[in-house]
């Protein structure tokens, strides 16, 4: 399924290459360039390219008002003509066409004119013209070939037959010649004579969807699927039998890949293929162990397509313990052992395949996808890039030995760049998505990636935008879709998220972007719990002793999309100067979120030596993917301290805070508060701090901190809790984050933090803080994660060093 992914039909990115045809032509060929500014010329060149992206309609009028101020520009007026024919508005470009010189129109401009002319049923004109064209250039090959299609519709094989006979002794046949000369076999019921052009079509253009449908309607013609069953009477005995069984199971194997147009002809095809291989194998005499295995190894490809993959490895196994095993067989047990979760037992099978067949292409990719879902990133990008790098971006037809794009290099680079998305190295994949859909806008599936990239960053608006508009280009898009989806999952827009997902699993129950999508959703809105605890040990004014927090929320299934209910309970205790402290707070409320704005309202209450309600509200706004600002007030506040609490002293606040995230490698944060005690005692602070990624390796993380806060008190040094006059913070923290492993939903990661610092009170000497840390983190996604870590770090108070530690441990799950 992977492979089929990374090798898309033809044609998934020729809009970066007419883009580029169309820049030469107007460069080169334009008489009259000159006289068109480079505004205009630039929008003369995106209208052609987004018209052959399939939006006409909305290029026509720009290049019809472009040709009003330039009027005796004849490239323009050529596009005009070849516009109109696309948008199927053929007799407008018929007429356009007929109101100037025959002579002076390239070729491309009267092959358009005459497939409007075939649409119209207008025969007698399209012959007319190319029968003038070929006046002027008797041996052009294009007309030739246009006439005897012509004549074909006509009615007049005869006629079509002799130019078609002529052409071979001028030029090589080519696709075109070969494409036309099968419809002559097909109209004389030729069935194997059509059948072998097809194949010469295919062979020069493999994803050419017209010879694969008209060789379909052969094969079915033949009834050839019919006649598989029926060996008896060209074989003689039982092994001949087998082997004849054996060959026409693999045509249809052949046909699951090359002909069949869905995954239930896919599957009704490969289920035959499989009875026809057992058959085979009732057939076989003993001795004949070549037969035998060659069927077993046949059958190992029918199982993958039914997607049966335990009884594919199950043959392997039996072959690799008897013999040796064709590099097919390996091959596809590698492909049964990527879809069962086993890329470790994958890789090596991929690697035997290639040490017998070294240019195998899709074995390279399989083997990719094996290290990416392996997690040994830069083995896949050695592999792609590699790859890539042995791909010439243009190569030289072989029917005409012409220059045109190489799709697989393509493929290579847009591979290339997922690999740098699946190992986190967002800001590569973004730096050579962007150079590419700059070039060929028109390119949905280019648009695509570049949206995945956006999203990933953490820009999931900007992803929206750029998902429109490759639905623009193809509606029908399944991963824009989805993306498109999940860019609404990420801002809490829910019911569109469940619009999208619903159409999908209506139109494609079984795909596993559809099954993805939705599994996706599901989570995403379902009741969540954190649980949270910490114990420690400190020295100083704000903890003399042992230490405990503990905490827990609780959010529900959105309710009306935005709104959940929440649920919170705290507890805090503390051996204090003056002997011990504690309290429990318990609260509920609800929460509000979607795009733009988020707000949560709690109401409290706290058990300890003061009784008394309390309440949180906080108010926020994201308008775009960068800027997040935030204003909330509590009474009676979460942190107020334990020592303030014993002396029945109780702390409101008001704070403002916010965000500024330039991608995941950079952000600001900063904060400005007001709080008031109730001993009125006044208490300011504020602080500022910068994270900038150092190091970005596919499984490692290094972010450098650099943190700067203050305060100051009203009341000073008098009241019963640590109340500095002034103080200053800095500091500078490393922090490492290592993928330890990870196995799809299953990841463990360990993060270790430095920090190193200086803390400056009024009225006493500065000193050095720090910390360490340590934390491991295992996920189960989407169901649960789990945090432990110890902390070591030295505090500052009044001028004295107070060191500290603790551990913690923290668990998040929905359910």
């Amino acid at each position: 399924m992977k492979n089929t992914k990374a090798r898309k039909a033809k044609g998934r990115y020729l809009a970066q290459i007419y883009f580029v045809i169309f820049s030469i032509f107007f460069a080169f060929l334009s008489p009259c360039q000159a006289q068109l500014s480079p505004a205009d010329r630039t929008e003369w060149q995106r209208a052609v390219v987004e018209a052959r992206a399939g939006q006409t309609k909305e290029n026509i009028p720009v290049l019809t008002r472009l040709l009003r101020l330039h009027p005796d520009d004849r490239p323009l007026y050529n596009d005009l003509i070849v516009v109109l024919s696309w948008d199927q508005q053929d007799q407008r470009a018929i007429d356009l066409y007929l109101k100037k010189d025959s002579a002076g129109y390239p070729d491309f401009v009267w092959h358009a004119v005459i497939k409007s002319c075939r649409r119209l049923g207008q025969n007698d004109l399209a012959l007319s013209i190319v029968e003038k064209q070929l006046r002027i250039a008797p041996h052009n090959p294009k007309g030739l070939l246009s006439q005897a299609k012509i004549l074909l519709d006509n009615q007049r094989p005869e006629y079509a037959q002799s130019i078609l006979a002529l052409y071979p002794k001028i030029y090589p046949k080519n696709k075109d010649w070969y494409s036309i000369d099968a419809r002559l076999q097909l109209s004389q019921k030729n069935w194997l004579a059509a059948l072998s052009d097809i194949e010469q079509v295919l062979t020069l253009d493999p994803d050419n969807t017209e010879a694969k449908q008209r060789k379909r309607l052969i094969l079915e013609s033949l009834k050839a699927p019919y006649a598989i069953g029926s060996p008896e009477k060209y074989a003689t005995n039982g092994n001949e039998k087998a082997r004849l069984l054996m060959l026409r199971a693999a045509v249809l194997l052949k046909w699951c890949e090359d002909v069949a147009t869905s995954r239930e002809e896919a599957i009704r095809w490969a289920s035959r293929a499989l009875i026809l291989q057992m058959d085979g194998l009732s057939l076989v005499s003993e001795g004949n162990e070549i037969t035998r295995r060659a069927l077993l190894a046949d059958m190992m490809m029918s199982y993958n397509i039914l997607h049966y993959y335990c009884p594919s490895i199950y043959l392997h196994q039996y072959l690799l313990s008897t013999g040796d095993v064709p590099p097919y067989a390996n091959q596809a047990a590698g492909v049964a052992q990527l879809e069962l979760h086993h890329p470790e037992r994958a890789i090596p099978l991929f690697l035997e395949t290639l040490a017998q067949e070294p240019d195998n292409y899709d074995a390279k990719i399989s083997l990719f996808y094996a290290y990416i879902e392996n997690e040994e990133f830069c083995k896949a990008y050695a592999v792609i890039d590699r790859e890539n790098s042995q791909e010439p971006p243009w190569i030289n037809f072989l029917d005409t030995n012409e220059p045109g794009p190489n799709e697989q290099h393509l493929d290579n680079r847009v591979l290339a760049i997922q690999a740098r998305i699946y190992g986190d190295q967002l800001a590569w994949a973004w730096d050579n998505i962007s150079p590419m859909t700059h070039f060929a806008p028109a390119n949905s599936g280019l648009q695509v990636v570049r949206a995945e990239v956006a999203r990933f960053r953490g820009w999931p608006r900007r992803a929206e935008k750029i998902y429109d508009q490759a639905l623009v280009l193809n509606p029908q898009d399944k991963y824009a879709l989805a993306g498109k989806a999940e860019c609404y999952i990420d801002t809490h827009e829910f019911d569109r998220a469940e619009e999208i997902a619903t159409t999908l699993q209506e139109t494609m129950p079984e795909d596993n972007v559809s099954k993805d999508l939705n599994r996706e959703l599901y989570w995403a809105t379902r009741n969540m719990v954190w649980a949270e605890a910490t114990w420690g040990h400190s020295k100083g004014p704000v903890i003399s002793g042992d230490y405990l927090d503990a905490s827990a929320e609780f959010i529900s299934v959105p309710l009306d999309t935005h709104w959940n209910i929440t649920a919170i309970g705290k507890y805090s205790w503390g051996e204090i100067i003056g002997g011990e402290e504690s309290f429990t707070r318990l609260g509920t409320g609800v929460r509000y979120q979607d795009q733009y704005k988020n707000m949560l309202a709690l109401v409290k209450y706290n058990f300890s030596t003061v009784n008394r309600a309390g309440g949180h509200l906080r108010l926020g706004l994201t308008p775009d993917d960068h800027w997040a600002w935030n204003i909330e007030g509590e009474l009676f506040a979460d942190d107020t301290p334990l020592r303030a609490l014993h002396n029945n002293i109780t702390y409101d606040k008001v704070r403002g805070f916010g965000s500024y995230r330039w991608n995941e490698s950079r952000r600001l944060d900063y904060f400005l508060s007001a709080g008031f005690f109730s001993d009125s005692n006044n208490r300011w602070e504020t602080g500022i701090a910068l994270t900038q990624r150092i190091v970005d390796k596919p499984r490692f993380d290094l972010d450098l901190i650099l943190d700067l806060d203050a305060s100051t008190n009203s009341e000073g040094d008098d009241a019963p809790y640590f109340n500095p006059k002034q103080d200053f913070t800095g500091n500078l923290t490393f922090r490492a984050e290592h993928l330890l492993h990870r196995h799809y939903d299953k990841s463990g990661v360990q993060v270790f933090e430095a920090s190193l610092g200086m803390y400056q009170q009024k009225e006493f000497s500065t000193g050095a803080i720090g910390h360490l840390r340590y934390e491991y983190r295992y996920t189960f996604y989407p169901l649960w994660q789990a945090v432990v870590g110890a902390e070591y770090g030295q505090n500052r108070y009044d001028g004295e060093d107070e060191p500290n530690y603790s551990i913690n441990a923290m668990i998040h799950a929905k359910f």
